[in-house]
């Protein structure tokens, strides 16, 4: 997975959604790449990842709402993103 400061969206690949979404549903959102063509990503979820601190305690992190696309070619999680769930959790 690779961290995005340009988009405003956490996408996937369809392999990869199909393990980390905790719901399934189709979407119809139009993404609009590097290439300016609108590509439908067909489907959405809850993106939940489980992950280790250095202690290896477990934590599950939420991060939201994400679209998944068969011709990504790699993982893109959104800055902006976390940014703003995890900031406006802090007050």
């Amino acid at each position: 997975m690779v961290f995005d400061s340009g988009s405003n969206i956490h996408l996937l690949t369809l392999k990869d959604a199909r393990r980390l979404f905790s719901e399934h549903k189709t979407s119809n959102l139009k993404v609009i790449g590097v290439s300016h063509v609108p590509v439908v990503a067909p489907a959405e979820g809850q993106l939940c990842l489980s992950v280790q601190d250095t202690m290896g305690r477990p934590y599950n992190l939420d991060l939201g709402k994400a679209f998944a696309m068969k011709d990504v070619p790699m993982n893109l999680i959104s800055v902006q993103l976390n940014f703003k769930a995890w900031f406006y959790r802090s007050f």
